[in-house]
């Protein structure tokens, strides 16, 4: 099998590992955003968007905002 040149440079396997991580949190990112807005704008929540938004803001933050963003949502809808 021949090995994955990309990996042969230094420090290349510790790039491809940040870069799935980024990866990953931009899917999270992505996820809970649309999940937040379209669950916000089926309940019929006039501010589906800014919703969504400040979703999108917190999980761009971190971790934590943004589930506290989602926590909160949770909590005020209706």
């Amino acid at each position: 099998m021949l090995p994955l040149p990309v990996l042969q440079v230094p420090g290349a396997a510790e790039l491809v590992i940040v870069l799935f991580i980024f990866l990953i949190g931009l899917v999270l990112l992505v996820g809970a955003s649309y999940w937040v807005y379209s669950d916000a704008k089926k309940r019929g929540n006039d501010n589906a968007l800014i919703w969504g938004l400040g979703t999108a803001f917190g999980f761009f933050l971190g971790l934590f905002p943004g589930l506290l963003v989602v926590g909160i949502y949770f909590v005020t809808r209706d």
